[in-house]
């Protein structure tokens, strides 16, 4: 009974931290990243304390919100090789586009989490930390692109990493540029394209092989199962 008992408060506590961040990313759209814990709680209709049991401060809920705008990016990596029609480069820049809208619709979100973390002591592991996911699952999609051609999977690792960071850069730095020039958000989107492209393709030849971006990406996946 015990362990049942404790799955099941396992999965309220889980449950109640997730409508929290709901709750706390509402209010950020709204009142700016500059918003105290007592204006969050008020958002959530809950006694301040009660917000601290489930956050032991604000750079825990930071970071949770974090880990909620990272899991969008992760979800297009997983969903997009399985869409029709999707091929190489369009799987590529869906993930790019998605951050990066992302960061544009909802500023003060990303504003929050950029400041509360900056002013953490472990914002620096712990942002590596968080980007892990994304990068391991788009890893694995370059790597069976990779072998689905013969080639192996040097550096697939290390280029996976390179490019959920620059993604994120981009986004950083769409939110604190000083001028905007002639630069706009598609202008960005193709920028990070490119040289997420040049990135891929360089691994690609270290590897022996070469990428064609308007190929379709499933023809990768089921050439993978057929060898195995």
């Amino acid at each position: 009974m015990g362990d049942a008992r404790t799955e099941r408060w396992v999965a309220h506590r889980a449950r109640v931290r997730s409508e929290l961040v709901d709750s706390a990313m509402r209010a950020i759209d709204a009142a700016g990243p500059q918003i105290s814990m007592r204006e969050i709680a008020a958002e959530a209709k809950i006694p301040k304390p009660t917000l601290y049991r489930f956050f032991t401060d604000k750079s825990e809920l930071a970071g949770a919100i974090g880990d909620r705008v990272r899991d969008r990016l992760t979800e297009r990596i997983a969903n997009g090789p399985t869409e029709i029609g999707a091929t190489v480069g369009t799987f590529l820049r869906s993930g790019i586009t998605t951050y990066l809208e992302l960061a544009d619709e909802h500023p003060n979100i990303f504003r929050f989490v950029m400041t509360t973390m900056s002013e953490s002591k472990e914002s620096a592991g712990a942002g590596l930390d968080r980007g892990s996911n994304a990068s391991k699952d788009l890893a694995a999609v370059l790597r069976t692109i990779m072998r689905a051609q013969g080639g192996t999977d040097t550096d697939v690792d290390l280029t996976a990493y390179m490019l959920v960071g620059s993604i994120m850069s981009a986004g950083h730095w769409w939110l604190v540029r000083t001028s905007t020039g002639d630069t706009d958000l598609s202008g960005v989107i193709d920028k990070v394209d490119r040289n997420a492209r040049a990135l891929i393709q360089d691994t690609a030849h270290a590897n022996g092989i070469h990428i064609d971006f308007d190929a379709p990406i499933a023809g990768y996946f089921t050439a993978a199962v057929a060898a195995n």
